[in-house]
């Protein structure tokens, strides 16, 4: 498993103090936010939390924890990364993974109705390259959304994965009309091994 340093300046209790840890980063819970998490930390190694608040529009937050359950927000809980891609350009369900290639890669929903998500990547974690919009469902023009996506790279295949909720109204029978205003969500994924191209957009599970 691989490491990484973040440096980064925080008020806690009163006093500024900086953040020099290890951060460990291997899964995502879903939906609001991502958790980077270990089976065994090193002793200078941190449990890193990604966010957003209120409606995203302000951008990445990130929060670090030694514990897994106290944690502390860096940049005075505010925004690290402000949204840039995409109509709405809101930065909701923040996924980060560390990939093969020893970077942070993140992925994001940049809207509650839009055919794509936010793509953006990192060496330290405070630095970001430049926002990519990825039109995954462009080849479904009535599909609603993508929400929440997540990314997960497969070392046998050396591909990254990238997986979200999306809502095409009576594509699929069953819960097209029950669903919570009529979203009947089905998993959809997509492959890439350079985030420059992409596999065709197919159904994860239904």
């Amino acid at each position: 498993m691989q490491s990484s340093k973040i440096t980064n300046t925080t008020n806690h209790k009163g006093h500024n103090e900086k953040l020099t840890r290890r951060v460990l980063c291997v899964s995502c819970m879903i939906f609001v936010s991502c958790i980077c998490n270990v089976l065994a930390q090193p002793s200078d190694s941190v449990y890193l939390f990604s966010y957003f608040k209120d409606n995203g529009q302000d951008g990445l937050h990130l929060a670090y924890s030694t514990d897994g359950y106290i944690w502390t927000a860096l940049n005075n809980d505010s925004s690290i990364l402000k949204p840039a891609v995409a109509k709405d350009k809101l930065m909701r369900d923040p996924c980060i993974i560390r990939g093969a290639d020893n970077k942070f890669h993140m992925v994001w929903t940049v809207s509650w109705n839009d055919g794509g998500i936010g793509y953006a990547t990192s060496s330290d974690l405070i630095h970001w390259s430049e926002q990519q919009f990825i039109p995954v469902m462009r080849d479904e023009p009535t599909a609603r959304n993508c929400w929440a996506p997540e990314i997960f790279y497969d070392v046998a295949s050396k591909q990254y994965m990238i997986y979200w909720a999306t809502t095409i109204p009576r594509r699929f029978k069953e819960g097209d009309v029950s669903g919570d205003d009529k979203y009947n969500h089905r998993m959809y994924y997509t492959l890439t091994r350079d985030f420059k191209t992409f596999s065709k957009t197919s159904v994860l599970y239904d």
